[in-house]
C-alpha cells in the first residue's frame, strides 16, 4: 500500500514534470546532412530541450527520496520501466498541432545557441533547486531570479530579450500552457497503467 501511495504521489507530479520540459535540461545539438523534415526537426527540439534526459533524472530524484530500503527497490523497478517509454514520439504530434515547421525552427536556432543552452541548464538547475529545497510560488520565482543574475551575463541578458520579442517567442508563450496540459494528460495516463500493472502484480 505505501508503495502504491508514494506511486500515486508521483503522478501528480508527472504534469508539473511535462510542464517543464520546454524550458529544461542538457541541449545536444545534431548535425544533418540533408534539409531536416517536420517530424526530424521536431525531434531535434525535444532533443534540444532535453525531454527523455529530464525526466529520466527527475524520476531518479523520485527513487532517492524513498527512505523504505524494500520500498526504494521496489519502485527503482517500476519507475525504471517507466523510463523506457518513448515520451518524446508522444509529444511529436502536440507541438507540431501547435507550432509550424518554421515556428519550431525558430526555437531550434535559439535553443542551440549559447545563451538558449545556459538558459536550459538554469531553468534545470532552478527546478532541482526547488524541489530540493521545497520551494513553490513566490520563493521559486525568487530563487530563480537570484540563479538567473547570477549566471547570466549581460550578453545573455540581451540575446534572451531580443528572443522574447521575437514572433516565434510570441507564439510559442501563447501556446506553451495548451502544449504543457496536452504533455500532462499523456504522462498521467501512461503512468496510472503502470500503476494498475503493477497492482496486479501483487502490489498492494
Amino acid at each position: 500500500m505505501l508503495i502504491v501511495l508514494y506511486l500515486l504521489s508521483v503522478l501528480s507530479k508527472m504534469k508539473k514534470i511535462l510542464l517543464a520540459l520546454f524550458f529544461l535540461c542538457f541541449c545536444s545539438s545534431a548535425i544533418y546532412a540533408q534539409p531536416l523534415t517536420k517530424d526530424e526537426s521536431t525531434r531535434k527540439l525535444l532533443s534540444l530541450l532535453g525531454a527523455k534526459n529530464y525526466i529520466d533524472q527527475m524520476i531518479q530524484l523520485y527513487i532517492t527520496n524513498v527512505e523504505d530500503d524494500q520500498a526504494r527497490l521496489k519502485v527503482a523497478e517500476i519507475l525504471s520501466e517507466l523510463k523506457k517509454v518513448q515520451f518524446d514520439e508522444l509529444l511529436v504530434p502536440i507541438y507540431q498541432k501547435y507550432l509550424t515547421e518554421k515556428d519550431i525552427e525558430g526555437l531550434n536556432t535559439f535553443f542551440e545557441s549559447p545563451t538558449g543552452k545556459k538558459m536550459t541548464k538554469i531553468e534545470l538547475l532552478v527546478l532541482q533547486e526547488s524541489k530540493n529545497l521545497d520551494l513553490e510560488g513566490e520563493q521559486a520565482n525568487k530563487n530563480r531570479e537570484k540563479i538567473y543574475r547570477e549566471q547570466m551575463t549581460v550578453t545573455d541578458q540581451k540575446n534572451l530579450n531580443a528572443f522574447y520579442k521575437s514572433a516565434v517567442a510570441q507564439k510559442y508563450l501563447k501556446v506553451e500552457p495548451f502544449i504543457s496540459n496536452e504533455s500532462g494528460l499523456i504522462g498521467e495516463e501512461i503512468f496510472k497503467k503502470f500503476i494498475k500493472n503493477y497492482q496486479g502484480d501483487g502490489i498492494k
